[in-house]
């Protein structure tokens, strides 16, 4: 019989990596592996954030959303946490993916500093 082992994978969202709409790869990730079932993911924001209009912010890992997308409002605020349960079916990871991030709806406009966490299981 397999174990099953809870795991943590982290990503920082700088601004260095990109304020634009559209994917950023992050500089500093963490891999999820192969076959990891990704459970939860975690944004805090480190730095408030602001945008010329209404950003928004999702987590992906393997260019798969892993999140609901974020609204600005949530991320406003240093130190605010947003945390979700992985909302769709199970999500088994097809390799070892880098988390990255989507910005939708318009880009940021400050400093970002974003600490991203995902939850993920992984048979033994």
């Amino acid at each position: 019989m397999a174990n099953i082992k809870m795991q943590y994978a982290t990503a920082q969202y700088v601004t260095a990596d990109g304020l634009t709409v559209g994917a950023q790869t992050l500089a500093t990730t963490s891999i999820i592996p192969l076959g990891a079932i990704v459970t939860r993911c975690i944004v805090v924001a480190q730095t408030a954030c602001t945008s010329g209009g209404a950003a928004t912010l999702q987590v992906s890992v393997g260019g798969a959303p892993i999140n609901t997308a974020i609204a600005l409002a949530k991320l406003d605020t240093a130190g605010w946490m947003y945390s979700e349960a992985y909302p769709d079916a199970i999500m088994v990871t097809a390799d070892n993916s880098a988390i990255s991030v989507i910005v939708a709806g318009a880009a940021y406009t400050t400093q970002m500093d974003l600490a991203i966490v995902v939850e993920y299981f992984q048979l033994a």
